[in-house]
């Protein structure tokens, strides 16, 4: 029974375990807890250092940043784990060799530096200050570990400790570095990392006539952007270590108790922290420094972190005048163009900083500027008081700077050919309201054209379902015959009434009898054409001729060949068959 109990309470928790197992892999990535330790400032760039639980690089698309009070924008440009960048790493190291430690413990302090030496890369530095009665350089940057360990073992304890003083020296040697940098014009994906570390008992003693206060030395190190991570005695008092820890998370470091039995891997741990950091490169869209501090933001999946006590305060010089790279027409209604700078600038909202002209004369009027500065796009979107035509412009600007603090002037004018909607639609929907008019007048003189037209040949009429001018009619009613001669007969017409009618007809040479109303003789009747056939007297006799009509003409029978020039006789009481209709002539 216990058996089987314990076979259940293990598939329960095999059960448990593989539903988060199937958890989307991104739940951690989204979760992921992000610290800002250090922000590095060399305006436009900004090195920012992070902190993550899962030790892996934020995705540089994931990230959005921004900086308070200062209307930039921000451009998350690359984002790696730090040990895979070409950066180095600059450790400042402040030694207490105040009389208030212990020797063994200033022994074992000494020694976990010469085990940070021995383990950071080539391109990394190690420098070591020593505060006691006073301030001194014991070793800079560039000395080997031999030369460390020589200068280390010499080093005696002091009474008086000036705690503040040396972390003041710390930010001189910040300042220093970067001095070297921006000459040598490294770029910031290149740049030096500066850490501070302190190994103390955190106690100022001012015996020596020292002169800076902890609010002093904790923004120096706030305005060169130097996180300060301290090795705190046991020893100490928990007051001093409170406040010590309180003063290092200020500055974006840590507090640590230093244990002597760990003093070969205890700095060497941090470095191996620190180059898991996360780094991320943004670019600002401009260089402007400021004297008070900021708050940078940062939004990271689901996380947003901040880096208070931020300062804008060391910038890159620019020269170089920002320039119009593009002009483009948007949209339909051909009244809004989109100017695309070269960098950020300042008064591109302003639409009477700007002159339109088209082939150099025509000039039109913004009525609208609207300006955007994001990912590195900088666009001011203006809308005319009239419709572009295709053709040639120019877009002269005034007053728009650079938004830097040398505040260049934008340099040169833009001109291209841009497509409007047309010269002909232009001119269309000027007239705009008096188009109606216009097209009445045309409709109006296109219908009294016609007419007029009509009137001169002498009207229009409808033969075999097709329009033909009176005058051209003419020639066709009447078919010419060498001999005409008049002849007077008797037609008895049936099949289109229902009683049969007769008929005295004059035969002048010839007529014409059909369906049309200018023939001689015309029915009503569908099946008969416009013109069907014609009666002629010829030498004292009657002939009929078919004039192509469609359905035919029939004698006593038998039909007669189409055409005017083909001519039967018809007899005294011949039959005359067309369309519904039947004739009986005699004379």
């Amino acid at each position: 029974m216990e058996k089987r109990r314990g076979i259940k309470v293990l598939l329960f928790l095999l059960a448990f375990v593989g539903c988060f197992s199937l958890l989307p892999q991104q739940l951690w990535a989204k979760s992921k807890k992000v610290t800002i330790s250090q922000a590095d400032v060399y305006l436009p760039d900004i090195s920012v250092y992070m902190e993550t639980a899962d030790g892996k690089a934020c995705g540089k698309d994931e990230v959005k940043a921004k900086i308070s009070d200062t209307g930039v924008s921000l451009t998350v440009r690359s984002s790696d784990i730090f040990s895979d960048t070409d950066r180095g790493i600059y450790y400042h190291v402040l030694l207490d060799i105040s009389t208030s430690i212990r020797a063994d413990q200033f022994d074992a302090m000494k020694k976990s530096i010469l085990a940070l030496k021995k383990k950071i890369r080539k391109k990394d530095r190690l420098s070591v200050i020593t505060f006691g009665k006073e301030v001194k350089e014991a070793a800079d940057g560039n000395s080997s570990y031999g030369e460390l360990s020589k200068v280390l073992s010499k080093i005696k304890q002091e009474k008086g400790t000036h705690l503040y003083e040396g972390i003041n020296t710390i930010t001189e040697q910040v300042n220093a570095q970067k001095d070297k940098e921006i000459k040598k014009e490294v770029k910031a994906e290149n740049s030096m990392r500066n850490i501070g570390i302190i190994l103390t008992d955190w106690q100022e003693i001012k015996d020596a006539g020292g002169i800076t206060s902890q609010e002093e030395s904790l923004k120096s190190l706030q305005e060169t952007g130097t996180p300060l991570y301290g090795f705190c005695l046991k020893t100490a008092k928990d007051t001093l270590q409170d406040d010590m820890g309180a003063f290092l998370r200020k500055t974006g470091g840590s507090f640590q108790i230093f244990n002597e039995g760990k003093k070969d891997t205890q700095l060497t741990d941090l470095n191996k922290e620190r180059l898991k950091d996360n780094v991320l490169l943004i670019h600002s869209s401009s260089n402007k420094t400021y004297d008070e501090e900021k708050v940078l933001e940062l939004e990271a999946g689901e996380e947003t972190v901040k880096k208070e006590h931020l300062y804008l305060n060391r910038a890159q010089s620019d020269s170089k005048k920002p320039t119009i790279t593009s002009v483009k027409q948007k949209g339909k209604d051909a009244k809004t163009i989109v100017v695309t700078f070269s960098e950020d600038v300042l008064s591109a909202d302003n639409k009477n900083n700007y002159s339109i002209l088209r082939g150099g004369k025509h000039t039109y009027t913004v009525s609208e500027a609207t300006y955007t500065s994001d990912n590195e796009k900088y666009q001011a979107k203006l809308v005319l008081n009239d419709k572009l035509v295709k053709g040639k412009y120019t877009v002269e600007t005034h007053n728009i700077v650079d938004n830097t603090n040398e505040e260049n002037p934008l340099d040169a004018s833009w001109s291209g050919e841009l497509d409007g909607e047309g010269a002909f639609k232009a001119f269309y929907t000027s007239l705009g309201k008096f188009w109606a008019i216009i097209l009445a007048i045309i409709v109006f003189a296109v219908l009294l054209g016609i007419y007029l037209y009509i009137r001169k040949h002498r009207g229009i009429m409808v033969v075999q379902d097709k329009m033909v001018l009176g005058d051209k009619m003419e020639q066709k009613k009447h078919i010419k015959s060498d001999q005409s001669t008049t002849k007077n007969v008797i037609l008895s017409v049936s099949g289109i009434a229902a009683d049969e009618k007769e008929m005295a007809v004059q035969i002048n040479g010839s007529i014409i009898i059909g369906r049309a109303s200018f023939c001689d003789i015309y029915f009503d009747d569908l099946k008969m054409s416009g013109q069907h056939f014609a009666l002629l007297v010829q030498n004292g006799g009657i002939f009929l001729s078919d004039l192509n009509s469609t359905n035919g003409t029939f004698v006593d029978g038998k039909p007669v060949e189409a055409g005017p020039e083909v001519t039967v006789p018809v007899a005294n009481g011949s039959t005359i068959e067309a369309g519904s209709v039947t004739f009986v002539i005699r004379w």
